[in-house]
């Protein structure tokens, strides 16, 4: 089980991200505010009980602009690979949104939250479903960035392999978004999947 990463180690995890993928970090004055990006990755290796209900799916979910433009982009890149569009869900939008809010409110950066039984993406899909009888593989991709930028999101979960094999996934049939823009201008997005 991965440990929770604090706030105060988010640089860190940024650094060796952007190092991983190949990003050259930025030189900036100590005048220049210091932005600060991270991504992380989850693919569950397990089917819950049961089946998922059909008509989650077809019912219909509000989303913000930056949540549009998200699932946009994805959807762009699996048709560029000839793969079928994702179909927003709102119980992924919902579990997206509680844990991109509760990253900030908790002061963590992780797949794994702090909370009982929210812990595991899989908890919070089943949580938001409201039941735990639902057959699928869950899918998430997280994206920290000190300011608000949808285009830097995408490219940074682009170009980290993991991410991208979750963008690109073809068993996923689905997608939900969760951007959570805080008051400190720190900006938090959840992109969840599922089979």
């Amino acid at each position: 089980m991965k440990r929770a990463l604090s706030v105060s180690s988010v640089p860190l995890a940024l650094a060796l991200a952007l190092v991983l993928a190949g990003v050259a970090l930025p030189v900036k004055s100590s005048k220049q505010r210091r932005e600060q990006v991270a991504v992380r990755s989850y693919r569950s290796g397990r089917l819950a009980n049961g089946i998922a209900p059909s008509s989650v799916l077809l019912t219909p979910v509000s989303l913000s602009e930056d949540e549009q433009e998200f699932a946009r982009m994805v959807n762009e890149e699996r048709e560029r690979r000839g793969l079928t569009p994702l179909t927003v869900d709102p119980v992924l939008t919902a579990a997206a949104r509680q844990h991109s809010r509760e990253m900030f409110e908790l002061g963590y950066f992780d797949h794994y939250s702090p909370v009982r039984g929210l812990r595991s993406p899989i908890d919070r899909y089943a949580v938001a479903l409201g039941t735990r009888q639902f057959q699928c593989v869950v899918g998430e991709n997280l994206f920290y960035s000190s300011r608000r930028d949808v285009a830097l999101g995408h490219r940074s979960l682009m170009n980290s392999p993991t991410h991208r094999d979750n963008i690109v996934a073809s068993d996923y049939r689905a997608i939900g978004v969760g951007v959570y823009l805080a008051p400190t201008g720190e900006y938090y997005v959840t992109q969840m999947y599922h089979s």
